[in-house]
C-alpha cells in the first residue's frame, strides 16, 4: 500500500470478489460478502484500474472437477492517484510454481501514433461564435446529387470547426488559468481595484468551470449524473478508464508470437486491411475504409420516412433497440 495525502494505491490480495462472474467452480459467492466489499471500495472512494492478461488471479491447483479460480488481486487506487498518473496499468503474469498470479504494474507512457479524430462538443451549441460559422459554412455550394451535397456541406464544417478550434480559445483549461491570474492581478491591486472588473471575470470564471464540466461528462459518456453536480474529477476518471480500454497494447500473429511495440502492431494492423472486406460483411458500414457509418443513419431516416408517410399495403414494425455491445452506445429517448 502508498499512500501520499489524498494520492492512495492499494495492490494485494483481498480475499474477496465484486461480482459473480470473477470466480469459476466451487461454492459461489455469497451477495452479502460481494456487497460488503464493494461498499469498502465505494466508502474509501476507490476506484479498480482494471487489468490485461488473463482475469483470474488465484486458483487452488486441484485441477478436475474441483478446480475453483477466482479474481481474488487488484489494484484499487484513489482518484487523485488515477489522474495523477492515468497511463499506468496492471498486467497479469504468469503463475508458475505458485496459486497467485504475479502482478506489474506498468508505468511508461504511450506514444500517439496516429491522428486525433474531430469530434463535435456539446457545449459548442451555445457558442454564438460556433452557431454562426457554421450557418455561414453550410451555405458553402457544393454540386452534386443531394446525397453529396450533404456529405460535401458535412466536410466543409468540419474543416471550419477544425481551425475554429485551433484558433479560438475553447480550452477550458488555460481560460481557467488566465481567468484566474486577471482576478488575482486586479484583486492585488488593493484599495484601486476595480469591483465591476473583478465580478465579471467572476461571471466569466464560473462559465469556464461549467464548460469544463461538460467536456469531461460528454467524453465520460455517463448519462446518469446530472451535468451542474461539480463531478469533474469523477467524469475525468470514467474517461480514462473507458479510454485505456479502447487502446490495443498487445496483438498475438498466426504463430502465436506476440507483438506489443506500436511498430510490430501496426505491421500486423497493415497485414489485417488487406482481408478485412473478406471477414467484414457488407451490411456494416463502418471498420473498413470508404465505408461511412453515416450510410446506416441516413437509411435508418429513409426507412422512418418511408414507415411515416405510407398510406396502403402490409403493416410493418420498427423496433428501437439499445446497442449495448456495439463497437460504441446508441442510445435515443424517441425516434
Amino acid at each position: 500500500m502508498a499512500y501520499g495525502g489524498d494520492r492512495v494505491v492499494v495492490i494485494r490480495d483481498f480475499n474477496a470478489i465484486r461480482a459473480h462472474h470473477e470466480k469459476e467452480g466451487g461454492r459461489a459467492k455469497s451477495d452479502a460478502s460481494i456487497q460488503k466489499f464493494n461498499d469498502f471500495i465505494n466508502a474509501g472512494g476507490l476506484v479498480d484500474i482494471g487489468f490485461e492478461g488473463e482475469k483470474f488471479t488465484w486458483n487452488n491447483r486441484q485441477f478436475g472437477g474441483n478446480f475453483i479460480q477466482e479474481r481474488l488481486d487488484r489494484a484499487l487506487v484513489s482518484m487523485a492517484w488515477r489522474s495523477e498518473f492515468s497511463d499506468v496499468f496492471v498486467k497479469h503474469l504468469d503463475d508458475l510454481g505458485s496459486d497467485h498470479k504475479a502482478f506489474l504494474l506498468c508505468s511508461h507512457k504511450e506514444e500517439r501514433g496516429y491522428k486525433r479524430r474531430f469530434r463535435f462538443q456539446e457545449r459548442w451549441c451555445e457558442n454564438e461564435e460556433v452557431v454562426n460559422l457554421i450557418k455561414q459554412a453550410w451555405r458553402h455550394e457544393v454540386v452534386g446529387s443531394a446525397m453529396f451535397k450533404l456529405v460535401g456541406k458535412l466536410k466543409f464544417c468540419r474543416h471550419k470547426l477544425v481551425e475554429w478550434q485551433r484558433t479560438s480559445n475553447s480550452n477550458s483549461n488555460l481560460k481557467i488559468m488566465s481567468l484566474k491570474e486577471k482576478i488575482s492581478d486586479e484583486t492585488n491591486k488593493g484599495q484601486f481595484a476595480n469591483g465591476a472588473t473583478i465580478r465579471i471575470l467572476e461571471a466569466e470564471l464560473k462559465e469556464a468551470f461549467e464548460q469544463k464540466e461538460r467536456y469531461w461528462r460528454e467524453k465520460s459518456r455517463v448519462q446518469w449524473l446530472k451535468w451542474g453536480d461539480k463531478n469533474t474529477k469523477f467524469f475525468h476518471s470514467k474517461f480514462q478508464a473507458r479510454n485505456r480500454k479502447n487502446k490495443i497494447k498487445e496483438l498475438r500473429d498466426e504463430n502465436g508470437e506476440t507483438a506489443s511495440d506500436a511498430m510490430d502492431i501496426a505491421e500486423i494492423v497493415q497485414r489485417l486491411q488487406s482481408v478485412m472486406h473478406r471477414v467484414i460483411s457488407d451490411s456494416k458500414s463502418a471498420f473498413i475504409k470508404r465505408r461511412l457509418i453515416s450510410v446506416n443513419v441516413l437509411i435508418a431516416h429513409e426507412f422512418m420516412h418511408s414507415l411515416k408517410n405510407k398510406r396502403y399495403g402490409d403493416y410493418e414494425l420498427v423496433l428501437k433497440l439499445d446497442m449495448s455491445k456495439a463497437y460504441d452506445r446508441v442510445e435515443w429517448n424517441t425516434f
